[in-house]
């Protein structure tokens, strides 16, 4: 059993140590695509909507008021068909949108601005 545990931790140091070595540098810009450039990190919702995992602090979400834990539920009172869609209108959004959320059980309207 405590050979399983060494083998276990030696495989998760190695796994980090390859995440350190290639983790972009300070100077480097990683560009934020879909959901990720208004600031969101969403996971696919269990009771329609999608789950707001994080925000990126300092996004147009998180000065929208965005706040971990919410549910999307539409972009300017449309329901997205999947993920990819929602992160296809996030990349291509030119004009300020009404997102609808769903948070400790009330509705609410938030104004996301354009990029």
């Amino acid at each position: 059993m405590q050979r399983k545990h060494i083998i276990s931790l030696c495989i998760l140091l190695c796994v980090l140590a390859v995440l350190v070595a290639f983790r972009p540098s300070a100077d480097e810009t990683v560009p934020l695509t879909g959901s990720a450039s208004a600031g969101l990190i969403l996971l696919d919702g269990q009771s329609g909507g999608y789950y707001v995992l994080a925000v990126i602090d300092q996004s147009r979400a998180d000065r929208a008021g965005i706040e971990a834990g919410d549910t999307l539920l539409t972009l300017n009172s449309q329901s997205p068909a999947d993920l990819t869609a929602l992160d296809a209108f996030f990349s291509a959004q030119q004009q300020p949108c009404v997102i609808t959320i769903q948070r400790k059980g009330k509705t609410l309207d938030i104004h996301l601005p354009a990029p």
